[in-house]
């Protein structure tokens, strides 16, 4: 394992040249204090994994002004030259509140509101603002049109991490089978998710061979395995792999324990 750390986490260290064999207990910076973490991960993974980790401290030769391509001076010489600055760009990486203060004082920049649209009682319309009055379902679903429709049409492949988050089981049946039909997937797009939703484990959606499980091993690392590991039983009709998985034929069911009030936690929990 081979990671970036920076040498920021030298801190307050007064002795220079800077060696590793310095102690690093004093970072002046939160970004210092998460690369001393990052170290200490590192650490803990070595020791616990016998896994051989090498830490880099990286230097910059600009000093503590910075690099001149930094997103400050970037946005600054951008905003004295009354030029526009791409936000498109920038998301994810400066925070929304940052983003907003750009917008704020930039006229050429705009931002596009979603609105949704409703009939009430007496078929008038109502709108609702996408990202404050929507459910988190319909938010979702309108996060993934964009990725959807542009994966389905250029035939290319999309991961998506708990797919089944605040949607109902139908939509997520919906958005599977958009990647079965040749109509809808004219280039052989592949959607590979993850979910705990159980209900559309079933033949009806998926073919045996594409329906894999997880589970943790004794060192906590988890181990990927295909349902075609497990032989159907002969005569038995059509597999239940929902319910088959449900009752533990499987595996990869997660471990639950009984809990009670009387348990020596709850009482450690609830004295503090």
């Amino acid at each position: 394992l081979v990671f970036a750390s920076s040498s920021s986490v030298y801190g307050s260290n007064k002795k220079v040249p800077y060696s590793t064999e310095d102690k690093v207990d004093n970072p002046v910076s939160l970004y210092a204090a998460t690369k001393k973490s990052n170290e200490l991960f590192a650490h803990a993974y070595c020791k616990l994994y016998k896994i051989p980790a090498t830490g880099l401290r990286f230097f910059t030769v600009y000093g503590p002004i910075g690099r001149p391509d930094m997103a400050y001076f970037k946005f600054t010489n951008k905003l004295v030259k009354k030029e526009p600055i791409d936000l498109e760009k920038i998301k994810g990486v400066v925070s929304e509140s940052i983003r907003n203060k750009i917008e704020k004082n930039s006229g050429s920049l705009y931002r596009l509101d979603v609105k949704t649209v409703h009939l009430d009682d007496q078929e008038q319309p109502i709108e609702l603002d996408l990202y404050s009055e929507e459910s988190e379902g319909t938010k979702r679903l309108f996060a993934f049109a964009g990725p959807f429709i542009d994966v389905l049409k250029n035939g290319k492949v999309l991961v998506v991490d708990e797919l089944n988050i605040s949607l109902h089981p139908k939509l997520m049946e919906f958005l599977v089978n958009l990647f079965h039909s040749a109509k809808t997937n004219p280039k052989n797009a592949q959607l590979i998710f993850t979910t705990h939703e159980t209900s559309i484990l079933t033949q009806d959606i998926f073919r045996r061979d594409q329906i894999w499980f997880t589970k943790r091993n004794d060192k906590q690392q988890t181990i990927l395995f295909p349902l075609t590991d497990f032989k159907p039983l002969k005569g038995s009709g059509k597999e239940k792999i929902d319910v088959n998985y449900l009752r533990g034929k499987y595996g990869a069911l997660p471990h639950v324990d009984s809990y009670s009030l009387e348990d020596p936690l709850y009482n450690s929990i609830t004295e503090t």
